[in-house]
């Protein structure tokens, strides 16, 4: 992510970080501490780092989400009432198989799976799922509560390269990488390389946000009844880039840094997917689905993904429930993936299936499984060269469809 122009820089403000070292059980080494510190803008521009060394003294800035301008160029997108495509091909999936066995471990602890050693790492209990993996496959970051029965935690980030841990104490257990960041509970940005800190103006309440390929997508709920999850997304050239376009749809995923892929409201229980070129907003029709309520999309490199008919909500439903659907942009060939179940995510060719994160990912052209975790969980993340998986639960959720 690029941080720069755009942004308003305020009194810079203190963060105590702590840097360790992962350590075996009965290693007494005492982790340091570096004392939190202000300055300026200007100081901290001043103040060079070695990449992938953590500065001693961090500092924060606070930097402000941008505005759309008022006058935004708005993409218009029917609903269209086509009844979903033949798929051209259909590939039946076996039962996949995982090296991993289902360790004994309280429910709330998050596990480390490596595929090439077949080892399993309990990392212990998390307050928010499972573990995620930087886009770059460096770092790993995990929550532990800070104290028990508190809603306050502390984030883990290993180097998986080092071995060496940052830790990070929130008063909310959120957080995600952007780009080569992490960003703590949406408000606190750090660069784990260098030890640089920024805080950042929080969005306004109900909306989200989602960095892939250089594109910064940010969406608002819209005011509408009936439980209708229809948003307003905003497209972005980046963080500190120019704003795009504005489209309405249920969900919007990213193909490449020109293509955005979205997925309509339905009509009549049939949803309309879309392409939309960033740089000349033209649209290109993908197919129907049917599909009562959000369900999945998911887009990456030239595949774009979807489950026909996500969640049964009626006897009817049955001939066509939990299809997985996958679009070839170079081929225009829609393949039917018998065996899966919802759409997790879709890169290089590959896509993963699962509820609540990639449990297992085949690929594409040739239906293979490439990697198999032994339980869905709740949570589950992967490295981008899928040697490394989490897996957590998020505790008290009802499932996908209830």
């Amino acid at each position: 992510m690029r941080l720069g122009r755009g942004f308003a820089l305020v009194a810079a403000v203190g963060l105590e970080m702590t840097f360790v070292g992962c350590t075996s059980e009965g290693d007494d080494s005492t982790p340091s501490t570096a004392a939190p510190t202000t300055a300026t803008a200007s100081e901290t521009e001043a103040m060079p780092t070695e990449p992938g060394t953590p500065t001693e003294t961090p500092v924060a800035e606070v930097v402000r989400w941008p505005e759309p301008p008022a006058h935004l160029p708005v993409v218009e997108l029917d609903a269209r009432a086509d009844e979903p495509p033949v798929p051209d091909r259909v590939v039946a999936l076996g039962e996949p198989d995982s090296p991993f066995t289902e360790p004994e471990h309280p429910l709330e602890d998050v596990l480390l799976y490596d595929f090439v050693t077949e080892e399993t790492e309990v990392l212990g209990p998390s307050l928010w799922g499972g573990a995620l993996f930087s886009p770059d496959g460096r770092y790993l970051a995990w929550t532990a509560p800070r104290t028990a029965g508190g809603s306050a935690a502390v984030i883990h980030a290993r180097d998986l390269e080092s071995d060496e841990e940052h830790r990070f104490d929130v008063d909310r257990p959120l957080f995600q990488f952007l780009e080569e960041h992490l960003l703590l509970a949406g408000e606190r940005l750090i660069d784990l390389d260098t030890g640089a800190t920024r805080d950042i103006e929080l969005l306004p309440d109900g909306s989200s946000a989602n960095f892939d390929d250089g594109l910064f997508l940010r969406s608002t709920l819209l005011d509408k009844s009936g439980g209708d999850y229809t948003r307003r997304w905003v497209v972005w050239t980046g963080l500190d880039g120019e704003a795009l376009f504005e489209v309405t749809g249920w969900l919007v995923d990213v193909l490449d840094e020109e293509t955005v892929a979205v997925m309509t409201a339905p009509v009549e229980g049939i949803t309309t997917i879309y392409l939309v070129d960033v740089t000349t907003l033209t649209v290109q029709y993908v197919a129907a689905a049917r599909q009562p309520f959000p369900g999945d999309l998911e887009a990456g490199g030239h595949h774009v993904a979807w489950i026909e008919n996500a969640c049964q909500i009626n006897d009817a439903q049955d001939a066509t429930l939990g299809r997985v659907r996958v679009w070839d942009r170079k081929s225009g060939l829609i393949t039917e993936f018998e065996g899966a179940s919802f759409v997790a995510d879709v890169d290089e060719g590959r896509l993963a299936i699962g509820a609540f994160g990639p449990q297992a990912w085949f690929d594409i052209e040739t239906g293979e499984w490439l990697a198999v975790l032994p339980t869905s969980g709740e949570m589950a993340g992967w490295s981008p060269d899928l040697r490394y998986a989490s897996v957590g639960r998020l505790l008290g959720h009802g499932g996908r469809c209830g």
